[in-house]
């Protein structure tokens, strides 16, 4: 699990342009015609976790940098390690593509890199 962890993160620090644009709610129907490159272009547009077991997702998830508790106001800095040793996690990746060019079959490499401290 710790490998599959670290092979998605290394991935989606890969896909992360140079800059990181925030996505709004109400931008997600920009035209990309004038910025779109040729050919298949992918970009992670989302990602989020969650414990699939009620019971881990009560003790762990108001650790969570991505669902911190209501009323939690935690810095935009500030990021807690999302998953918790021997405890099984989804990671959901979004990916578009804003490419002129359309892929229908697509192999797709998740490397995640943990640093365990």
């Amino acid at each position: 699990m710790r490998i599959q962890v670290a092979i998605l993160l290394v991935l989606l620090l890969s896909m992360q342009s140079m800059t990181n644009v925030t996505l709004q709610e109400n931008e997600s129907n920009i035209s990309y015609t004038s910025a779109k490159a040729t050919g298949v272009d992918l970009t992670v547009t989302d990602i989020s976790y969650s414990y699939p077991d009620a019971v881990d997702r009560s003790k762990y998830q108001m650790f969570s940098s991505n669902t911190p508790p209501i009323n939690f106001n935690r810095p935009d800095s500030l990021f807690v390690t999302d998953a918790v040793i021997d405890t099984q996690i989804e990671i959901q990746i979004e990916i578009s593509n804003i490419g002129d060019s359309n892929s229908p079959n697509l192999d797709l490499n998740v490397l995640i890199i943990h640093n365990e401290y």
